[in-house]
């Protein structure tokens, strides 16, 4: 009998303990016979033959066992289980079950199979019956997760941590440091945390301990510890990393340590003048001791820092402060704030996060010494909830529960049944005459709104208008492409004339044609400026607008108002219009970018939502023939096969037994000058992605093992490089090799690459073997690097398991690749290059990041 058992759910985890149970329910005689549980060289499949079987290569262990012929025997051996797990106390230290299943949790096999069988199987006594419901146990611990905070402690003030440009002051020489412990394993978990405090500059350690030193904790507790004496006036950062305790059914005791956390600087300064006095200029967000959560999210509050007098023994307030600087939460720290020596600062600050938030302020003396750090922690309600939420799932209806709702009408040239970038539909304009609009104004135009829509450009040769305001002669805002700056834009107008001054953020970047892009635009009354977001990254600075005035006509999809009537009417798909009346801040932005998964029933809530934008399968003799395969997504994008050919394959066929296989058509390519392409590009590369493509690689290309190879499954094709691109790399004098997904800083000559790569696998062991590649660019995913938190991430996935370390893969500065998307080739320093030997089953790609639970699903589903 052959027993096989997924491993995902054990991938990345430290196995201590591992047992496999096999119901017997009769024996041929009441003699007790030796069984052999043995883990074989291969898989099976509903293919495998007794010819194809696996064949034994590593006994597990042997157990001599009679069951089930109950009274028959005396005393009576009725059915039961079977037990397999390593008897090493037992001296039995030839069984390996537990350490052959840590080894392939370790290195994220897909499956593992054993047989049963008789040790001898020509011994007619040793015939038994087993049921198939054998059961594989194991016990695991976690490798333990980064401490959530690796902070220091300011006196009363709070845990609080800076950066390298600007680290945290206290004047403590023995500060208190915290970090929370995490694991996955939650209240299973035996944790503790591990602290070090360097100088600044790297050049030594200061002080290192653990906490607590000789117990160990639950998930989530919160450990301190005090630092020996530190020397004043010095720069220091601190770091803290989880360490969990195991104990293995050999006996053997551990800890495993996580990643260390990101780097929290201070500064010892026993000289700094007192901490400014932060409090509410305007009563609305009061101190969090005394008082509950106010207002919301995105609703500004005013401050004022007080500077405190230095010498409470002469009259009057003491002191020679001339500059303030602030921060909320781990934001950036604002520019200077510059006030007469000794006086107040203001400033109107935007709370960010729902809960508590921090403001952190120092002031700074002519020569620029830094006070010790004040602080004002106030509660913060969530944001108030958008004022319309348009979906277009066949239908211009708002499906926000806040106020009353905006049902939108449309006219001729509109309709609701495009392909969606969410749900089932999308708004459908031809760029002519199509529009949907409201009855009336969905946001006070002098007033703080944001407004976001996810929108794919038929074409980019004309102005087109996303969303807007009607008023009289104009339109009080416009979220819009340009054509004479090619570029995206959030504008206010100085007034409703025909010729106004107009104030306008921008994006960075040239859009394209054919891609669905995220964009949001907000007002801020407060600040008085406007900011344009694309895929959740601010376009550059805000810009300032002064001079609101009211837009009271209906919210226009698609046109915009001028002095000669509807102009600008958009062309292409339009999905998810959302509107607020307040400042959407930059995490809220992200989030909505993300589009995340709202169905809690599904078990994928919070996960990002992706949508297919193209599929090309070529197993499917319906859609693929000739030279072109169709694109079944919708979007109806060919792949031209140049040099590839699709051809009938057969596998599981077995002469000696009669077997005939099963046959079916795939894409083969000669990793020479074979390849497929597809106009492009297929999504916006600034934005997340998903692809995913089925694949046999041919290792007979890679038997000269003195040559280094590289060979790409599929990418989007830059002006010089491939804007990202999947492939397998096997380095000279190897005969293994690693897949690998990357991109490059620029689309030009000497580009520098940013990698995340698979474990190294072995190149004749690919021969025939099927391998689902998946690649997922998250551009709203924040990676930890040593200049701060950056948006971008790179994630790899072979078969169901995640490549790479734990920690992201960061790529902070994506482009756009506007060639075509190419399946079988690379191109690199402005060549094509890297052609990719073996078969191609299937390629799809989304627009949107997909979770490694989907993916595992799917593979799972597909294998």
């Amino acid at each position: 009998m052959y027993f096989e058992y997924p491993l995902s759910s054990i991938h990345g985890k430290k196995v201590l303990d591992a047992t496999m149970e096999v119901y017997q329910l009769w024996t041929f005689t009441c003699e007790p016979h030796w069984y052999d549980l043995t883990r074989v060289n291969k898989g099976i499949s509903s293919s495998t033959t007794w010819s194809t079987r696996p064949a034994g290569t590593d006994l597990m262990g042997d157990r001599q066992v009679a069951y089930g012929r109950a009274t028959l025997c005396s005393p009576s051996q009725p059915a039961n289980w079977v037990r397999f797990s390593d008897n090493v106390s037992g001296g039995e230290t030839d069984e390996n079950l537990t350490t052959t299943l840590a080894s392939y949790a370790a290195s994220k096999q897909a499956e593992i199979t054993f047989s049963l069988t008789a040790h001898d199987e020509s011994d007619a006594g040793a015939w038994a019956r087993f049921r198939n419901d054998a059961k594989l146990s194991v016990t695991y611990v976690s490798y333990p997760s980064t401490p959530t905070e690796a902070k220091v402690q300011d006196g009363t003030s709070g845990k609080v941590c800076g950066t390298s440009t600007a680290p945290q002051v206290t004047g403590d020489t023995t500060p208190t440091v915290y970090g929370t412990v995490q694991s996955a394993d939650g209240s299973q978990a035996q944790l503790r945390a591990a602290f070090e405090i360097w100088k600044a500059d790297g050049t030594s350690r200061a002080w290192s301990a653990t906490s607590p030193s000789g117990a160990w904790v639950a998930d989530n507790a919160i450990r301190g510890a005090t630092s020996s004496a530190l020397v004043p006036q010095t720069d220091y950062r601190l770091r803290a990393k989880t360490q969990a305790y195991y104990l293995t059914d050999r006996g053997v005791t551990g800890v495993l340590d996580s990643a260390w956390s990101a780097w929290c600087y201070f500064r010892v300064d026993t000289d700094s003048p007192p901490a400014p006095v932060v409090s509410s200029a305007d009563g609305r967000y009061q101190p969090s001791d005394t008082a509950p959560a106010a207002d919301g999210v995105g609703v500004t509050g005013a401050f004022v820092f007080t500077p405190a007098d230095a010498d409470p023994a002469t009259a009057g307030v003491q002191s020679d402060v001339v500059s303030y600087k602030w921060r909320l939460n781990s934001g950036p720290v604002s520019a200077p704030i510059t006030v007469a020596k000794g006086t107040a600062g203001r400033a109107n600050i935007t709370p960010n996060q729902v809960g508590e938030n921090v403001i952190q302020v120092s002031g700074f003396d002519a020569a620029g010494h830094s006070s010790v750090t004040g602080y004002y922690s106030f509660l913060v309600n969530p944001g108030a909830k958008p004022s319309g939420v348009w979906h277009f799932d066949g239908d211009g209806n708002d499906s926000t529960t806040a106020g009353s709702p905006h049902v939108l009408s449309s006219g001729a040239g509109a309709s609701y049944d495009g392909v969606g970038r969410a749900g089932t539909a999308s708004l459908k304009l031809d760029g002519t005459a199509g529009y949907a609009q409201s009855s009336g104004p969905v946001v006070d135009t002098t007033k703080s709104f944001s407004v976001s829509a996810w929108v794919r450009l038929a074409d980019v040769s004309r102005s087109q208008t996303v969303v807007s305001q009607q008023a009289t002669t104009l339109s009080g805002f416009a979220l819009h492409y340009s054509a004479s700056s090619k570029r995206f834009a959030f504008s206010r107008y100085t007034s409703d004339v025909a010729a106004p001054t107009a104030s306008r953020s921008t994006s960075l970047a040239a859009p394209v044609a054919g891609v669905w892009t995220h964009l949001t635009g907000v007002y801020d009354a407060v600040g008085q400026t406007v900011q344009l977001y694309v895929n959740g990254r601010p376009q550059g600075a805000p810009v300032a607008f002064t001079a609101p005035w009211a837009a009271t006509g209906p919210l226009q999809i698609g046109r915009f108002h001028n002095s000669t009537g509807y102009v600008e009417y958009f062309g292409g798909l339009i999905d998810e219009i959302h509107a607020w009346s307040r400042v959407l801040v930059d995490a809220e932005v992200v989030q909505d970018a993300r589009l995340e998964d709202e169905d809690a029933s599904d078990g994928d809530a919070a996960a990002p939502t992706p949508s297919l934008v193209a599929q090309w399968n070529a197993t499917d003799t319906l859609n693929a023939t000739g030279t072109t395969i169709k694109d079944t997504s919708g979007f109806q994008r060919a792949l031209s096969l140049s040099g590839a050919t699709l051809a009938q394959i057969t596998t599981g066929a077995d002469p000696d037994t009669g077997e005939t296989g099963t046959t079916r058509q795939t894409m083969q390519l000669n990793g020479t000058s074979a390849y497929a392409s597809a106009a492009g590009p297929i999504v916006d590369d600034t934005g997340s992605f998903t692809a995913t493509a089925w694949i046999t690689l041919d290792p007979a290309k890679f038997a000269d093992t003195a040559k280094s190879y590289a060979v790409q499954v599929f990418g989007q094709s830059g002006t010089s490089q491939s804007s990202w691109g999947v492939w397998y790399e096997q380095p000279a004098g190897k005969s293994q090799g690693q897949w690998t997904f990357g991109r490059p800083d620029k689309d030009g000559a000497g580009a520098l690459w940013s990698k995340t790569v698979s474990d190294s696998v072995s190149t004749p062991a690919l021969k025939g073997v099927p391998v689902m590649l998946t690649v997922v660019y998250d551009a709203q995913m924040s990676v930890d690097t040593a200049s701060g938190p950056k948006l971008g991430s790179l994630s790899l996935y072979v078969n169901s398991a995640r490549m790479g370390d734990e920690d992201d893969v960061s790529f902070a500065a994506p482009w756009q690749g506007t060639g075509a998307f190419e399946v079988g080739r690379a191109k690199i320093d402005g060549a094509a290059a890297r052609y990719f030997p073996g078969t191609v089953d299937s390629v799809r790609v989304w627009s949107g990041a997909t979770s490694t639970a989907v993916i595992a699903d799917r593979f799972n589903t597909e294998q």
